[in-house]
């Protein structure tokens, strides 16, 4: 980052860059501890990371915001933007015994 701060690059963007991978990494030792323990709070976990590829890096879509959404009304944890984003994939996490009513039920909302 100091690198990039002497060539001069936008200070805002490596700021909610540093951000979003600072709070990813606290996001993520939550996480591994709510999986342990089964907590249903891990959705809000998720959620925040969606949040923060939103807010921070500006890399989901409506589509990917929809899906999420969707999939949250039939029961899902919550869910995430997968990868670099920009239309991509998104995971969710829902209890073991009614994932299967997930998988397709929510296909005509995504282009």
């Amino acid at each position: 980052m100091l690198y990039a701060l002497q060539q001069g690059q936008d200070t805002e963007n490596l700021v909610a860059r540093l951000r979003h991978s600072m709070e990813g990494a606290v996001r993520s030792r939550e996480f591994i501890t709510t999986l342990k323990s089964v907590d249903p709070n891990i959705g809000s976990l998720i959620d925040r990371a969606h949040i923060s590829c939103r807010d921070y890096l500006g890399n989901t879509t409506v589509e990917m915001d929809d899906a999420i959404a969707c999939l949250k009304a039939k029961g899902m944890y919550g869910g995430c933007v997968n990868g670099a984003g920009f239309g991509g994939t998104v995971v969710g996490i829902a209890p073991k015994d009614v994932a299967p009513r997930y998988c397709g039920g929510c296909s005509g909302r995504i282009r």
